[in-house]
């Protein structure tokens, strides 16, 4: 575990942009050493505004393959629906 580090922010938008920036840098380097890369994300609305700082940066999105790891039982064209989060913040 000596990787771990600890990151005092000073409010939600601090913690949305550096999440974003190493999110991004982490996927475009999977993209580069094996071709594709994984993104797996909680829904809701806590992290939307991560989501739309996200789908701004240079990310060849066609390599990646984006899952839910808490999707909730609703049909996908209603407001609830984590999947259409993402269709509309990150898949554009």
């Amino acid at each position: 575990m000596e990787n771990l580090r600890e990151n005092i922010f000073t409010d939600k938008s601090e913690l949305e942009l550096k999440l974003a920036l190493e999110i991004s840098q982490i996927l475009n380097q999977e993209i580069k050493n094996k071709g594709e890369a994984t993104l797996l994300v909680s829904g809701g609305s806590t992290p939307k505004k991560l989501f739309e700082i996200l789908s701004n940066k240079e990310i060849d999105w066609k390599k990646v393959s984006i899952g839910l790891i808490d999707e909730r039982f609703v049909a996908t064209e209603t407001d609830e629906s984590n999947e259409l989060l993402i269709k509309n913040t990150l898949k554009k």
